[in-house]
């Protein structure tokens, strides 16, 4: 019996938001409610709709107060639903709104950040919170528990709106994140999360209809930052019934695509220093589609993905013998696999860090090397004491040959050139200059440092030798220089 009552509301959803859907992008073409692609990040080739949120909040919200009203004309009082609406309705309908004034007039992000902050402050203060004994029993305090709450409800609301790139690809990956969280619903006897999750996913359902490729509606910000605001707070529901970590991970990992992707796009922007917030072409679908996959295989690609996130959150029913370990793990080393194929740049620099973490000793050896040749040039009483500790210095460090040339005014042998002994010699080098002038701008020659071209990173810092190596080498070689000199006039007066 409970079956036959998720599928009518589940059918229910469906219909009244394909109805919904199929008027507001009617209308929305008649009346020209239509905006121009963004080509910063969107890849259709000309103007739609953009209100298809209308569309679900429509035939979700009405299914939802159908349901309701029947149980009433039945002289039966759901407690579990109409608590929840009364904590979740009010936040829920003004982030839905928020989405619709920005589908509408564009409203700056900061505007946005403060309402969804406010909306899920109403949402702490409801009672619909991180569970603060989540893990393994520790209480982390109520300002641990706002920080979370207001995290979650931030990061999962802004999600699917980050993904909303590609026909179909928002609305169709939350599909399968409200099917995987309502069969947990199911499992854990929690009707609540069962009943919202199971008409959410029947107003997606019939939406999808419209948006899947070629879309003639979109989800825009109303339907985006709708979606993942239910998500969050249904979870937020649910683990108030679970204080353990599963009650976090579960809707986390059944969310695993948008939050991937965010988690992505933040860490991308930040470290190249271009605005967290900002809009691009560098989302996971997008480098699909530059590897050669069309829209309709970068979707469905995503999809499966999508489907293997939830289907995996359903492991997490049965912690036992270290599933949840063994999940994340599995999760965790197929995205790290997956971004290696997607040819992101901040990816090549992270490794390049680490590896130059795991090289930080012989990092140091060589900067030790350079910084102890500066320290000696002063001491130095000939150009073969110089020569001798270039040598030494470049014989402990990644370089492969030197070639120190002087004016030939200054002295006899002009040119003093030294290659490590195992260097290839057919080898191609790039070679670095460095310009030896005293503080009165005389030049005392130049040093002309070169390494080969090979994929091993260079461990020195460059910055050494561009600083006071160069000066302290200039100072050398005009006092060893001015020697020679010397000599000879004291001669000359001895022999008058």
């Amino acid at each position: 019996m409970i079956g036959i009552a998720y599928f009518a509301f589940f059918a229910t959803a469906f219909v009244l938001s394909m109805m919904a859907t199929r008027y507001v992008r009617d209308v929305s073409i008649r009346r020209g409610w239509v905006r121009d692609r963004d080509r910063r990040h969107h890849t259709h080739t000309g103007p739609v709709p953009r209100l298809g949120g209308v569309g679900i909040f429509i035939g979700f919200g009405l299914s939802l107060a159908m349901l309701v009203a029947g149980y009433r004309f039945i002289h039966h009082n759901p407690v579990y639903i109409t608590g929840l609406l009364q904590k979740f309705g009010p936040p829920a309908l003004i982030i839905f709104l928020l989405g619709l004034a920005d589908d509408i007039f564009d409203v700056r992000a900061w505007v946005k950040f403060g309402v969804q902050i406010a909306a899920a402050l109403v949402m702490f203060f409801e009672g619909m919170r991180v569970n603060p004994h989540v893990f393994g029993g520790h209480h982390f305090g109520f300002a641990a528990s706002l920080v979370f709450t207001v995290l979650w409800v931030v990061g999962i609301t802004n999600a699917f709106n980050l993904i909303d790139g590609l026909d179909g690809l928002a609305a169709g990956s939350a599909l399968f994140s409200t099917m995987a969280v309502f069969i947990v619903g199911v499992i854990a006897g929690d009707r609540t999360m069962a009943i919202i999750t199971v008409g959410l996913t029947g107003a997606i359902f019939g939406f999808l209809r419209f948006n899947f490729i070629p879309a003639t509606i979109f989800l825009g910000d109303s339907g985006s930052l709708f979606i993942g605001f239910m998500l969050s707070a249904i979870s937020l529901g649910g683990s108030q019934k679970s204080p353990t970590l599963v009650a976090v991970t579960i809707p986390v990992v059944a969310c695993g695509l948008p939050i991937i992707d965010t988690a992505i796009a933040v860490a991308r922007r930040f470290l190249s220093g271009k605005p967290i917030f900002g809009a691009d072409k560098e989302h996971i679908h997008h480098k699909l589609m530059n590897r050669g996959l069309t829209q309709r295989q970068a979707v469905i690609v995503l999809y499966g993905i999508s489907a293997l996130c939830g289907f995996m959150s359903l492991f997490l029913m049965y912690p036992g013998a270290g599933t949840t370990g063994i999940v994340l793990a599995v999760l965790g080393i197929g995205a790290w696999l997956g971004l290696q194929q997607l040819d992101y740049r901040e990816v090549t620099e992270l490794k390049r860090l680490a590896r130059r973490t795991i090289d930080q000793r012989r990092i140091i050896t060589n900067n030790l090397a350079v910084q102890y040749a500066t320290e000696h040039f002063p001491s130095a009483s000939s150009i073969g004491d110089v020569v001798k500790l270039l040598q030494d210095m470049f014989a402990a460090n990644d370089f492969d040959a030197f070639r120190l040339e002087l004016p030939k005014q200054q002295m006899r042998e002009s040119i003093f050139a030294w290659e490590k002994p195992d260097a290839e010699k057919s080898t191609a080098r790039w070679s670095m200059v460095l310009n030896l002038r005293s503080p009165d701008g005389i030049e005392h020659g130049t040093l002309t440092i070169s390494r080969a071209y090979i994929q091993r990173p260079l461990l020195i810092d460059v910055n050494l030798l561009t600083a006071d190596f160069h000066r302290a080498l200039a100072a050398a070689l005009e006092r060893v220089g001015e020697e020679p000199k010397a000599v000879a006039a004291v001669a000359a007066t001895t022999a008058r």
